[in-house]
């Protein structure tokens, strides 16, 4: 089992909630769930991340764009 503590300003923990509590309402699935699949979704995106970086690094690339990344992991920007 995995146990995370986040130490945010509470305007942001306010904002979050606020998030859980509608995406609980729509989904009725609790918090955890969300959480559990944002941390998935994002390591999987992660680790394209590495890989890029890595390929980029060896062809001698030092810079890179958001648009560039977000194409790499086939994304669109969200605001």
């Amino acid at each position: 089992m995995l146990k995370l503590t986040l130490n945010l300003p509470k305007k942001a923990e306010e904002e979050l909630e606020k998030d859980f509590q509608r995406l609980e309402a729509i989904t009725n699935k609790p918090k955890e769930f969300h959480v559990k699949e944002a941390l998935v979704r994002y390591l999987k995106h992660a680790d394209k991340l590495i890989k890029y970086y890595e390929e980029q690094r060896k062809k001698g690339n030092k810079g890179y764009t958001t648009e560039k990344l977000l194409e790499q992991l086939n994304l669109k920007e969200v605001d």
